[in-house]
């Protein structure tokens, strides 16, 4: 617990020394974040998210937007052992999770009347039942009355900064086109070659060249920090139709393999359209 609390200390004095400086423009009035969070192995303790939300420092007008907090919820079952992923804990367990949404709560309400301060402009969603990634995101998405949303899961930090501005800008411009663009990790570094390897697709000559930053077409949909237009999220990935989220589950179960099938019976770009996901880079 040392190593990891020093760890953490270390970075924290990093990402002090490389903070940008806030409220030099605008937030975007037309985005909103989400953020989830669930059970974990540390409860009640807020260090990770606190440095999760210490991280937006990295992205300025994050810290102003409208932040929605979705705290999912669990299944209690019995003995003492917990399956956190699939939501499943302990009564013991259980009281850790209910202290730290409380404590959640507070710091919310602390940050109330600071706007430097990374929780501010932030509101709590406890859901009651065990809803899982995605469908905590659709239930979030309930109370988002902005045109975009950008998607962050509670381990999810920023690694780095990047133009958010430009970014909503680009999407603002191609509203046909750019309706999910999914923020790079170390698990999509070369990312076209991994697309050649995997899928036996090339897709290096449909980039988007952008003044800083580029767009690859992403063939499968990955959880992680993404930035999406409300109402597509609503009408298309969560549309009964469809089926491609699973109550309890991750968007890329069921969405991600959709895709994949779709690839493998009409090949690339025709079975990647109809999705249109975009990987930053």
């Amino acid at each position: 617990m040392l190593a990891a609390t020093t760890m953490l200390s270390e970075c924290r004095q990093g990402l002090a020394k490389m903070r940008p400086a806030a409220g030099t423009q605008a937030p975007p009035d037309d985005l909103t974040v989400i953020i989830t969070t669930s059970p974990t192995p540390s409860n009640p303790s807020l260090d990770c998210f606190e440095f999760l939300m210490e991280t937006f420092q990295k992205v300025p007008p994050l810290v102003a937007c409208r932040k929605i907090i979705c705290c999912d919820g669990c299944k209690i079952i019995d003995g003492d052992r917990c399956y956190f992923r699939a939501g499943q804990v302990s009564e013991e367990a259980l009281g850790l999770y209910s202290e730290y949404m409380e404590d959640l709560q507070d710091r919310v309400s602390l940050a109330a009347t600071d706007p430097t301060d990374a929780f501010f402009n932030s509101e709590l969603l406890r859901l009651d039942e065990r809803q899982g990634f995605g469908f905590a995101v659709k239930c979030a998405l309930k109370s988002v009355k902005t045109r975009f949303v950008i998607v962050v899961q509670h381990d999810r930090v920023f690694q780095k900064s990047f133009d958010l501005y430009e970014l909503l800008e680009n999407m603002r411009a191609s509203p046909d086109e750019l309706k999910f663009v999914c923020l790079s990790n170390a698990s999509v570094l070369n990312y076209a070659h991994k697309c050649k390897s995997r899928f036996r697709v090339d897709i290096k000559p449909f980039e988007r060249q952008y003044k800083g930053h580029r767009l690859l077409p992403m063939l499968q949909w990955l959880d992680s920090t993404h930035v999406a237009e409300t109402e597509w999220y609503r009408n298309f990935v969560f549309n009964p139709k469809f089926k491609l989220v699973k109550k309890g589950g991750f968007i890329e179960d069921k969405f991600g393999q959709a895709q994949v099938k779709k690839l493998e019976e009409k090949g690339f770009p025709e079975g990647w359209a109809p999705f249109n996901t975009w990987l930053y880079c």
